[in-house]
């Protein structure tokens, strides 16, 4: 190579680096995710983004460059009306949330409009193909070039996709230090962006260090100013948690209609995790609160069986609908898990509460607990005089499976009578009325239930010859959870090697006996989080405090905001379902 050459390169890179413009940044951006250049491949391949150009170019949009809400609501939520006030909302925070990836590392303008290459710079963030490329971490010489792109980053992109300004009202310490730690991480983030699209002259050539682009960093990330104060209006995340829940629940390349936007499951499954971010209060949700709920609350274990369960290995799965839905529109393929049947008495509370579950149950259960569960045991509303051999039944019909188990347990707090009737609204005054339930069929359940549940992550009773090690390694897979009237998760350990079984859950008969979690059978002393049914599974507690002992945990800060609490309750129902690769095809609820 001629010294001329690289002086010649030199000065020309020097040039881009005091004069480049976000404009020319996105652009290089794009052309970096379509062909890749020295440092790695594209983004995308051939086929995908021929797949990418026959979905955006459909007849009814024309030959424009831009790309409307109404475009938006034609390529992914196909069949929608999306006149229609729930799916309108739907598509107008859909194309909210893209025009901001969009202009990723920047924020966008306020006139911004979408375009397609803004489209695939969105698509390419939110459905996670950059994670190997300008999102992966990479090293010069022992520094970080560039930074992985972490879960925490892709929640706080999210949060300001949805965000609002406050302007200068009143704010709290940790909304001024998260003021501060979107600065930083935009200024990251230009820095990775620029660390990547670095002309080079050859492959040879080593790359500028990270440090080489900070002037040009803080001069682009000035352009790109943040307001005093975020939130997120309560309303937007109901209708992103009810377009999720859609998601889930039809698979993100099966039709949604408008009517999905009105189903009282949905909605009530909408609504239940809605509570997990705001408990009750009538207020938006904050960057603090908006991270604590999807890092402990909306969390799944790690896909792989045998994996060990650490604090470090729980991955939000909440948003995962989201990226299967921008994978729509680069693939032909069909990776939903849609329920086989939409038959409730077959699904029972599986079926209402399903987007709820896949929020957080470990991926490898996914597909059986869509298409495949096997009903182990079924109660509903039955009279006491007919309870008495109920429990003996269930320990027997457990002792039978040896894969995972799903308890789900509804029921009226004490002091309260069912409720079978009342008028939900939705959104802008729109309001759906819940018909009136029959009671005693299958999928009947009373408005004012609470519901609660466990999923063991191995055989309710392991084999004698099971080692310690691998017994509590498979029983801190397992989670207490409550799904109505607020979705909430509590995870096991990671506790020490040893630790009794009774303490994860236990059945037996007597004085003290029952259906345990948390909890040994007849331990007096308080506990962490609990669960019990007594031995007529008729009725039951749930219990939550700080100072007791126990396997399953909550978070900290959502911890203090529940408090310590003993709900008392009547049992409604109860369903057991086995979701182990043995367990046959799903039959009726008996």
């Amino acid at each position: 190579m001629k010294m001329l050459s690289i002086k010649k390169w030199s000065k020309s890179r020097d040039e881009w680096l005091q004069n480049v413009s976000r404009g020319q940044v996105l652009q290089q951006l794009t052309n970096l995710y379509t062909n890749g250049n020295f440092d790695m491949g594209p983004v995308f391949t051939q086929a995908e983004l021929a797949q990418f150009h026959r979905s955006v170019d459909f007849p009814s949009r024309g030959a424009t460059d831009a790309l409307s809400q109404e475009d938006i609501a034609n390529l992914f939520l196909h069949g929608s009306n999306f006149t229609d006030s729930p799916a309108k909302a739907a598509s107008e925070l859909l194309y909210k949330i893209l025009i901001y990836h969009a202009a990723y590392p920047f924020t966008p303008e306020p006139s911004a409009t979408l375009h397609k290459d803004g489209l695939l710079r969105a698509v390419s963030l939110l459905s996670g193909k950059t994670d190997k490329g300008v999102g992966a971490g990479r090293k010069l010489d022992g520094q970080v070039l560039t930074r992985r792109r972490t879960d925490m980053d892709k929640r706080r992109l999210l949060f300001q996709s949805l965000a609002v300004s406050i302007g200068s009202s009143a704010v709290c310490t940790g909304e001024i230090q998260g003021i501060e730690d979107r600065k930083e991480a935009r200024t990251e983030a230009i820095l990775d962006v620029m660390a990547c699209l670095q002309p080079r002259i050859s492959v040879s050539a080593a790359p500028l260090s990270r440090q080489n682009f900070l002037p040009t960093a803080s001069r682009l990330a000035e352009q790109s100013p943040d307001p005093r104060v975020w939130r997120i209006p309560r309303q937007d995340i109901y209708i992103l948690l009810l377009l999720l829940a859609i998601l889930r629940f039809r698979g993100s390349l099966y039709e949604v209609t408008a009517d999905d936007f009105r189903s009282t499951y949905l909605n009530q499954a909408a609504q239940h995790m809605l509570q997990s971010f705001i408990r009750g209060e009538d207020q938006d949700v904050q960057w603090e609160t908006f991270g604590t709920v999807v890092e402990h609350v909306m969390v799944t274990t790690p896909s792989c069986p045998k994996a060990t369960v650490t604090n470090s290995v729980f991955k939000p799965y909440l948003f995962n609908p989201l990226a299967e839905l921008m994978h729509t529109l680069v693939t032909s393929e069909n990776h939903a898990l849609s329920p086989t049947t939409t038959d409730t008495t077959l699904h029972g509370l599986v079926y209402t509460h399903l987007p709820q579950l896949l929020a957080f149950l470990p991926k490898y259960v996914h597909k059986r607990l869509c298409q495949q569960p096997l009903n182990v045991f079924s109660l509903l509303a039955s009279p006491l005089e007919s309870r008495n051999n109920l429990l003996t039944t269930l320990r027997d019909q457990l002792r039978g499976q040896s894969g995972p188990l799903l308890f789900l347990i509804a029921a009226v707090p004490l002091g309260e009578e069912p409720i079978w009737k009342c008028d939900t609204a939705l959104n802008d005054g729109d309001v759906t009325e819940e018909p009136a339930a029959t009671q005693g069929t299958p999928s009947s359940f009373p408005l004012n239930m609470v519901l609660y549940g466990a999923f063991v992550a191995t055989s309710f009773f392991p084999a004698a010859n099971v080692a310690p090690a691998e017994l509590t390694r498979l029983l801190n897979r397992s989670q207490l959870f409550q799904l109505a009237p607020l979705q909430d998760v509590f995870h096991a350990g990671p506790t020490a090697e040893g630790s009794s079984r009774e303490w994860y859950h236990n059945i037996d008969k007597g004085e003290s006996g029952g259906l345990s979690f948390g909890v040994p059978l007849g331990l007096e002393a308080p506990c962490k989080v609990a669960l019990h049914v007594d031995e007529n599974l008729e009725f039951g507690a749930f219990e939550h405090r700080f100072d007791g002992e126990g396997i399953y945990n909550s978070s900290e800060a959502l911890g203090e905001r529940r408090g310590t609490e003993k709900i008392e309750f009547k049992v409604w129902s109860m369903e057991v379902w086995s979701l182990g690769e043995g367990s046959g095809p799903m039959r009726p609820a008996e």
